[in-house]
């Protein structure tokens, strides 16, 4: 209104730029104009000092400022409260004293846990100490604890005040962005604290709902599942991919495949080299590794001799050779002559190695030479070939 000025909303921007000037001393700030606050009034990039000189720009969280006399934030229409579950970035409340021109910093740590919960109408996050029994149905009220750091002008002269709000902020921060990922799986890291000291981790916390779908929880697991498989790879683990499979066939049981076009199980077949221990002693209902079927799974790497007369693709030994003693690549095996590996430092790297060069040699991938034959092993050296005239 022309020619007046509300004395509330007067107070409330002093304090507001109070907290933002405050807030300068220890991060570098944005302020949120009036017209685009919906919950957060500055975005806020934490300060790294190094060296004397240096600063620099690390992690980013929100803040929302409230004054000294506010004891409580709420969230409690259906727009503030879908507006906190979906946030992402971390969130702080802070609390501004005119007076002492100080700033208290509160984490929304406790806010995770609550909407781990879920199904509140409303939530009432307390900055100071309270009972926590809500007189409104279906809100929740929870203490936040104490304040993460406080500073006032004064602190911020003495020559040592950024490192230590570093050490002490950088930890909630972390713990926030790292929970906020979590939320999926239903789990939380919890931070024991005081105020302006750095924190110390408290342990895990796990929530386990019956509204809680298990699939949803698989779901966000498969990309680590996927990523694991292929460190085992890169780390030629070959012996831990039948767990990786067996956990595999758990998650599509459960509603997660974590891989819905074989292309995974395809790779862990290759790598394996023992299809025959694979295949047998599994669960029935799984899908990887079907044991007896004749050259059907690319991952099985047999097929029918096309010249000496029919070639028995079940994998019968742990020796990894066919009943025959004739080994055949398909053609996908031929596509994919890098996925077949020469391991001959351990028994099961020899005789998975006679697999391999045979693959190889099948394929024209090399010529055989005289010293192949102090590969083989005892059991191989007399075995029958499919046909007589099975050689290539």
């Amino acid at each position: 209104m022309p020619g007046t000025r509300d004395r509330n909303l007067r107070s409330g921007d002093l304090h507001e730029e109070l907290g933002i000037f405050l807030l300068k001393a220890v991060a570098l700030v944005a302020p949120v104009p009036r017209q685009e606050d919906v919950g957060n009034d500055a975005f806020v990039t934490l300060i790294r000092p190094e060296g004397s000189r240096r600063l620099i720009p690390d992690v980013s969280f929100l803040v929302q400022l409230k004054s000294a006399s506010v004891a409580s934030v709420s969230y409690t229409t259906p727009a503030e409260m879908a507006w906190i579950g979906a946030l992402d970035s971390p969130l702080f409340i802070g609390r501004v004293d005119l007076k002492q021109a100080r700033i208290e910093l509160f984490t929304t740590l406790r806010l995770h846990q609550i909407l781990l919960e879920g199904g509140y109408d409303g939530v009432e996050l307390l900055l100071d100490p309270a009972d926590g029994t809500s007189t409104v149905p279906n809100v929740r009220r929870a203490n936040l604890g104490p304040a993460v750091h406080a500073w006032s002008m004064a602190d911020v002269t003495e020559p040592d005040f950024l490192a230590r709000s570093y050490a002490v902020l950088r930890p909630h921060v972390d713990t926030l962005r790292r929970n906020r990922s979590l939320r999926g799986i239903q789990s939380q890291r919890v931070l024991r604290w005081e105020t302006s000291q750095p924190p110390t981790d408290n342990g895990e916390m796990m929530l386990v709902s019956p509204q809680n779908d298990i699939a949803d929880t698989l779901r966000d697991m498969a990309p680590h599942a996927r990523r694991l498989l292929m460190e085992l790879q890169h780390r030629k683990r070959y012996g831990d991919f039948p767990v990786m499979l067996a956990f595999f066939d758990l998650m599509r049981r459960w509603g997660a495949d974590p891989d819905p076009d074989g292309t995974l199980r395809m790779l862990a077949g290759y790598m394996g080299g023992r299809p025959g221990d694979l295949g047998r002693g599994r669960d029935p209902r799984s899908p990887y590794l079907p044991a007896g079927e004749v050259g059907s799974e690319p991952t099985l790497g047999l097929r029918r001799s096309p010249r000496g007369g029919p070639c028995h693709g079940d994998w019968t030994g742990p020796r990894g050779r066919s009943r025959h003693g004739c080994w055949r690549p398909t053609p996908t095996e031929a596509h994919r002559p890098q996925a077949i590996e020469h391991r001959r430092d351990t028994d099961h790297g020899r005789r998975a190695g006679r697999v391999g060069w045979l693959a190889e040699s099948r394929m024209g991938l090399r010529q055989p030479h005289a010293g192949d034959r102090h590969r083989r092993g005892p059991a191989e050296k007399d075995s029958p070939r499919c046909g007589s005239n099975d050689r290539s």
